[in-house]
C-alpha cells in the first residue's frame, strides 16, 4: 500500500477506499495567495489518489444568481459532480451570510447515513466543521482536510485524520 506525506503523517492510498469531496469554495477563495486565483479542478486531481471517488460536491455563495449559474457551469466543467450554488443574504450592516457551512454538514452527514464512503475530504479550514469532524470518525469514517495555509483553525488539523495545507496541492493555486 502506498502512503502520502501529509503535513503531520503519512496517509494510506487504497484504491479500495470509497472517497467523498466536499469543497467549501469561499473559504479556499477568500484565503488565497494574493495575486493568485483558485483551479478547483486540482482538488479533484489531488483526491482521486486517495481511492474511488464516490462523488465531488463544491459549495459556493454569491449575492448574485447569475454569477452562481455561470460558476455552477463552469464546475461541471472541470469535473465535479454537484455544484451547489447558495445565494447570500445582505444584513443591514451590509455583510453577506450563506448557508454553505450548513449544506456542506447535511450532505456529509446525510451521505455517510445511507452511502459507503470510507473516507471524506473535506477542503475548507472553517472550524464550523469540528462537530462534523467528529460525527464522521463516530461513523468510522476517515477525514481528510484541505485547508488555508494562514486561515486554518489549529483543532481542523488535528482533529483530522490528515492535514493538507492548500499549498501543498499541486496547481491549486494559479498566478494571474
Amino acid at each position: 500500500m502506498n502512503t502520502i506525506e501529509s503535513s503531520y503523517h503519512p496517509v494510506a492510498l487504497s484504491h479500495e477506499q470509497s472517497v467523498l469531496l466536499a469543497v467549501d469554495a469561499d473559504n479556499l477563495f477568500i484565503n488565497r495567495p494574493h495575486g493568485t486565483k483558485v483551479h478547483y479542478g486540482a482538488l479533484l486531481k489531488f483526491a482521486e489518489q486517495f481511492g474511488r471517488m464516490r462523488g465531488s460536491n463544491i459549495y459556493a455563495a454569491s449575492p448574485h444568481p447569475q454569477h452562481l449559474d455561470n460558476l455552477a457551469h463552469r464546475l461541471r466543467q472541470v469535473g465535479f459532480s454537484t455544484a451547489q450554488m447558495c445565494q447570500c443574504r445582505v444584513h443591514s450592516n451590509q455583510r453577506y451570510k450563506s448557508d454553505v457551512d450548513t449544506r456542506i454538514t447535511i450532505d456529509l452527514v446525510c451521505a455517510a447515513n445511507t452511502q459507503q464512503i470510507d473516507t471524506v475530504i473535506l477542503a475548507s479550514g472553517d472550524s464550523d466543521f469540528l462537530p462534523l469532524v467528529e460525527y464522521l470518525h463516530c461513523q468510522h469514517i476517515r477525514v481528510i482536510v484541505i485547508g488555508p495555509d494562514e486561515a486554518t483553525a489549529s483543532e481542523m488539523k488535528v482533529k483530522s485524520d490528515a492535514f493538507f495545507h492548500t499549498s501543498e496541492i499541486a496547481g491549486l493555486h494559479m498566478t494571474v
